[in-house]
């Protein structure tokens, strides 16, 4: 098994020991079963684009800082996403049509990896579909954002986020959170924290590192 190091850390390729723990040939869940199964468990759906990079032999990931006029989760730190719009056949097209939307980078520039496991909001009872993928350069070049939607990215080495092992854990009230009542929560530069879904959905691909799991 690699150290965590080794899976984030490589002198040619930083992606490639992230990219052997998801399938050669990644399947995506089709909206039609996510919505048969949503009306067994009610709640909204919506699906995320986990964007990994790299520069300088490091691998990093792709946030975002929504805008400040949001109505709902302004100025929070997420991941490009959103819920199943007509046209959508997958959770992977729609992670993908969101973050063209959001941030500019075109479906063709990511690699699809696979998919983390669900996360469900404390708030709102959205199920989130995490999906994975990964973009070179040309990717990070098209960039462009949509300031109604987002202030600006963080692209941030992993390592940073990954420093805080196990993660910083904040209390939450009786019946919220994991078995112990807490959830994690992930300090950031320039005075922005990550936590809720959003950090549950790294807290997972940490593990998965951690532990070298293949899905």
């Amino acid at each position: 098994m690699l150290t965590i190091a080794e899976y984030i850390f490589h002198p040619h390729d930083p992606l490639s020991p992230m990219r052997a723990l998801f399938p050669e040939e990644p399947e995506f869940a089709s909206w039609s079963n996510v919505q048969a199964a949503r009306n067994r468990n009610a709640g909204l759906c919506s699906a995320v684009l986990v964007l990994l990079t790299s520069r300088d032999s490091e691998a990093e990931i792709l946030l975002e800082v929504r805008s400040a006029n949001l109505r709902h989760h302004a100025g929070d730190v997420a991941f490009p996403g959103g819920k199943l719009e007509d046209g959508d056949q997958t959770i992977a097209d729609t992670a993908l049509r969101e973050t063209r939307e959001e941030i500019g980078i075109p479906p063709g520039a990511v690699e699809l990896w696979g998919t983390l496991p669900t996360v469900r909001t404390t708030v709102g009872n959205v199920l989130i579909y995490p999906v994975v993928g990964a973009t070179r350069s040309q990717g990070i070049g098209q960039i462009h954002l949509n300031h109604n939607e987002v202030e600006h990215l963080l692209i941030l080495p992993l390592c940073r986020l990954f420093r805080h092992s196990p993660p910083v854990r904040e209390p939450l009230p009786p019946g919220r959170g994991d078995a112990e009542g807490t959830r994690p929560v992930y300090p950031l530069p320039d005075g922005y924290t990550l936590w809720g879904a959003s950090a549950r959905i790294v807290y997972s691909l940490h593990q998965k590192i951690v532990t070298g799991e293949q899905s």
